[in-house]
């Protein structure tokens, strides 16, 4: 069973539906949810399969596409929940490799557009070549053998009070297995070489001090999508967490305005 959370305003405007990133849990958005119900738009978002208080085995998934039907499951909820309200699909960090992989995949044109920000299409420091092929070789064998993440927390943000909150977080996994990190792997690459099936407005962003996940994969994967549906934005001096670098609010703005512009196009046909 998945755990999820619905933001909303008064009278919402739109309604935004975020996949969170690896390790971490939708709890951590509500600061995000926040600012987006002050500007009229509602947050909804899960605890993805094995990750805060949603069921399966801790930093494992049994395959990639099992990742991706959970979002389906999210966004059908959504079109029935709030029926005829404009809807946007928001992916951070894993969560945008989904994201992009559900674009090219779904092709879901009921959305008004999607955000991705600091996608792991593949990571600013690759595993040494020998740990990716006993990744692979226990992808294979037992695909839930469980590695440590080593993910260093001052990676995640200059602000000092978001890598204590980090690291005291009992619900953050600490963990992946092979399997895990197999498919998300590969699942970045195609992403990378499919993008050009992207067809709805796209707003990609990534730090440029990120130590975790790779900004010119991201610029290599902005060469791809069509540059009539993308905007893109590389900020100077931040890193992975943009929605909790120091400068959040900046980012945040740009994502408002971005999806104000996306307010005003007419419908996508179904």
């Amino acid at each position: 069973m998945l755990s999820g959370h619905c933001w909303l305003p008064e009278q919402p405007k739109a309604l935004v539906c975020l996949v969170h990133g690896f390790a971490e849990h939708i709890g951590r958005y509500a600061h995000v949810a926040a600012y987006l119900n002050a500007q009229g738009y509602g947050l909804m978002g899960f605890d993805l399969r094995g990750h805060g208080q949603s069921g399966g085995r801790r930093g494992h998934t049994p395959t990639y596409e099992d990742l991706l039907e959970n979002i389906r499951e999210m966004m059908a909820l959504a079109i029935e929940k709030f029926e005829g309200l404009p809807l946007f699909l928001y992916g951070h960090s894993m969560g945008g490799n989904l994201v992009a992989n559900y674009l090219i995949r779904h092709q879901p044109n009921y959305l008004k557009g999607a955000v991705i920000t600091s996608p792991w299409l593949r990571l600013t420091q690759e595993p040494p070549l020998l740990l990716k092929i006993l990744a692979k070789a226990a992808y294979w064998i037992f695909p839930q053998l469980m590695n440590p993440s080593n993910l260093n927390v001052e990676h995640l943000s200059k602000d000092v009070s978001v890598q204590q909150a980090y690291a005291a977080d009992p619900l953050i996994l600490r963990k992946i297995s092979a399997g895990m990190f197999t498919v998300v792997s590969e699942a970045g690459l195609s992403a990378i070489r499919h993008a050009s099936k992207i067809a709805l407005p796209l707003l990609l962003m990534h730090g440029l001090d990120d130590n975790i996940t790779s900004a010119a994969a991201t610029q290599q994967f902005a060469q791809v999508v069509n540059p009539d549906y993308l905007t893109t934005r590389y900020w100077e001096n931040m890193r992975h967490e943009l929605h909790n670098e120091t400068e959040k609010d900046q980012v945040l703005e740009l994502i408002v305005n971005w999806l104000d512009r996306q307010m005003t196009l007419p419908e996508t046909s179904a």
